[in-house]
């Protein structure tokens, strides 16, 4: 039996760091009124502090695999930032995305997204939905057998992705490489015993791991730090996309959850369609 149903999703929420074009200041304030006047009263728009963001925003939770009308409605903000003099040319701007840790069901990916939007516009909150339509909390099998994988394809991350955002980058003290946990880390062992997610957390380096369990208890999330900040929607879509495959492909095909262990199998060199966004990755 696997984590996921046909009935369930993944949800994501995305926080996109922006900094003003040269030559034209916009407060944060500014930027606020200016969204909202536009119709996108559903986001959150706040300060960073990080060296080289001016702004950064916060999309509601959405499903992680970019249904229900999600994606049209950050392409159009993004589109709005762009035209408005917004940039993401500068190192530090990052993107990062929270991958939630309890999935949801029998809601399709329409009205979660609807219900999600509407919560931020009333009170710039984060929609759950009730206990029924959540599965329980991830299993931590499943957390490691994804966490492990990507430290496994750490080289292929780093690829698809600028220098900045490598071991080796300016800003890579914001989402360093997890290399050690993969299967010839120095911590994989102990990565692979711990028993609880604060102590996954302890081993990756906490907050500014280029995935990191920092906010699993504060805000049930984990959080995807490594991309750098993009106006380019099919680049936020592809990234949502590896990431969904990601937990899909570990919880179909290698987690043996009634003996709670990772089943090794072999992954197809192409297991996905020709040509796609996913499968150019």
């Amino acid at each position: 039996m696997t984590y996921l149903t046909n009935t369930s999703f993944l949800t994501a929420g995305v926080e996109l760091e922006f900094h003003n074009k040269r030559g034209q200041y916009r407060s944060i304030d500014q930027w606020r009124t200016l969204l909202t006047d536009a119709g996108f009263d559903w986001l959150l728009v706040k300060y960073d502090g990080s060296a080289n963001v001016d702004v950064e925003i916060v999309f509601p939770p959405m499903p992680a695999h970019g249904a229900g009308g999600a994606m049209d409605d950050i392409r159009a903000v993004m589109q709005f930032i762009e035209t408005n003099g917004g940039k993401v040319s500068k190192k530090g701007c990052g993107l990062h995305v929270h991958i939630g840790n309890r999935a949801v069901k029998d809601i399709s990916p329409l009205e979660y997204w609807t219900h999600s939007k509407e919560r931020m516009q009333m009170n710039g909150g984060f929609f759950m939905p009730i206990d029924d339509q959540c599965h329980d909390v991830m299993p931590m099998a499943l957390v490691k057998d994804v966490l492990i994988r990507y430290a496994n394809q750490q080289n292929d991350v780093d690829l698809l992705l600028p220098p900045s955002r490598r071991e080796n980058g300016c800003q890579a003290r914001f989402c360093h490489s997890i290399r050690r946990i993969g299967d010839n880390g120095r911590n994989h062992d102990e990565f692979n015993n711990a028993t609880s997610a604060n102590e996954l957390n302890q081993i990756l380096g906490r907050k500014f791991a280029a995935v990191s369990l920092d906010t699993w208890a504060r805000v049930g999330t984990i959080e995807f730090r490594q991309h750098q900040a993009t106006l380019e929607i099919a680049k936020l879509e592809a990234w949502f996309l590896l990431i969904d495959a990601m937990f899909r492909h570990s919880d179909e095909n290698r987690i043996d959850y009634s003996a709670s262990r990772t089943v090794q199998t072999s992954t197809p060199e192409q297991p996905y369609r020709n040509g796609s966004r996913i499968g150019m990755m």
